[in-house]
């Protein structure tokens, strides 16, 4: 993996740079995510650095790594050049989680930092959506997996 990073980060093809660096990300192994997210490289742009966090947080795996990464860093994040997109774009990463308490946990620690942005809203429905998730999943988990293995 760092030796695709290292290919990655040295190539100007529009192509093959994002999409080796999105295969880095999404490797959803632990120590991988917690490197790739503390990376001090020059060659990564800010925006390759979002993309990481999205990659990340995309495999449930390495999504914890993600968050906190995001939650010690939302400050630099939402005062950045792009935080007005980036302010929609956090919120639907977080709404990758699935449970009641992961709900309450990222309104706790991601809504005051959200008041007042555009990104407001988004947070909410991303909230909402973990919540209702997990509210599905306590109520029909077992079900559902029932049903997906008689498929087979």
């Amino acid at each position: 993996m760092r030796k695709l990073l290292d290919q990655a980060l040295a190539s100007e093809d529009p192509v093959f740079r994002p999409a080796a660096l999105a295969a880095v990300a999404r490797t959803g192994f632990p120590k991988m995510a917690a490197w790739l997210l503390e990376l001090k490289d020059p060659r990564l742009r800010e925006g390759e650095r979002r993309d990481i966090l999205d990659g990340v947080m995309a495999r449930s795996a390495s999504r914890e790594y993600g968050y906190d990464w995001a939650l010690r860093n939302v400050k630099p994040l939402l005062d950045a050049a792009d935080a007005q997109a980036f302010s929609t774009r956090l919120p639907q990463m977080l709404g990758r989680f699935c449970s009641v308490p992961w709900a309450e946990r990222i309104a706790r620690d991601f809504g005051p930092a959200f008041a007042g942005t555009p990104g407001v809203l988004e947070l909410e429905r991303a909230v909402e959506r973990v919540r209702n998730c997990g509210l599905l999943d306590d109520m029909m988990g077992s079900r559902i997996d029932e049903e997906f293995a008689a498929l087979r």
